[in-house]
């Protein structure tokens, strides 16, 4: 199966990859993190936060821990102010005991300051302020490794949820609706936009859980359509 890569991402989002896949990308990259990985993924779940996206992270700025001064702080991604779980601030790093309290300090960042205090909810909108180029980042380069990690990881996992029993089928859009159906990045409305479809195209996906959306005429659900590749979602209801 081949997944295309997304243009941009959400944080907010169901895990796009498998327990399983996240653990082999920390094996293969002989990660200090591996021992803690099913607490790591279970963090990302609890802050609701794309475990894929957070590997993304840890994998860019330290190469899973194996780069830089993380190796020293434990610290997931290289965040300069802790959230509470640190243990110490020393040179302008935050240090912690292990790689679960640094990735959860980061969650609690990414999701308190970034997505819910400033409204900052994707990709291309958080980088530039997490890793400004005033600072000697290059975000557009950041954004485009993290996406491309992500689409790697789909592709390469063999354990996603879909392919253990998921009913895969193909939809149509509905043949009244006179407007472009938008296809966003998660299964909220406020997700990114990423294509459109007409009346009559054919979408091929599984139902999942997302946000509930209602509209004149078409009634409301909390039920979505999720492509083969778990990165474009169409709300159901607009479908025959």
């Amino acid at each position: 199966m081949v997944t295309t890569m997304a243009n941009d991402l959400t944080f907010i989002a169901a895990p796009r990859i498998s327990i399983h896949q996240f653990t082999r990308v920390l094996d293969r990259a002989l990660s200090p993190a591996l021992i803690e990985a099913e607490a790591l993924y279970a963090t990302c779940e609890s802050y609701k936060l794309d475990p894929a996206i957070a590997l993304a992270f840890f994998a860019h700025e330290s190469s899973c821990g194996t780069a830089g001064v993380a190796r020293e702080t434990l610290n997931w991604g290289n965040i300069r102010n802790g959230q509470g779980r640190q243990v110490r601030q020393v040179g302008g790093w935050a240090y912690y005991a292990n790689w679960n309290a640094g990735l959860a300090d980061w969650c609690q960042l990414i999701s308190s300051q970034y997505v819910q205090r400033w409204k900052l909810t994707t990709l291309r909108a958080v980088l530039p302020r997490y890793a400004p180029s005033s600072d000697g980042n290059a975000p557009n380069r950041y954004i485009a490794a993290v996406l491309a990690s992500v689409a790697a990881w789909q592709t390469q996992d063999v354990d996603r949820p879909e392919q253990d029993g998921a009913l895969i089928q193909t939809y149509r859009v509905r043949q009244s609706l006179k407007d472009p159906v938008i296809i966003r990045a998660s299964a909220t409305r406020d997700a990114a936009k990423v294509g459109t479809l007409k009346a009559g195209d054919p979408f091929t996906g599984f139902a999942v859980p997302g946000q509930t959306v209602a509209y004149p005429r078409l009634g409301s659900s909390n039920i979505w359509i999720s492509n083969t590749g778990g990165t474009k979602f169409v709300w159901s209801g607009l479908f025959e």
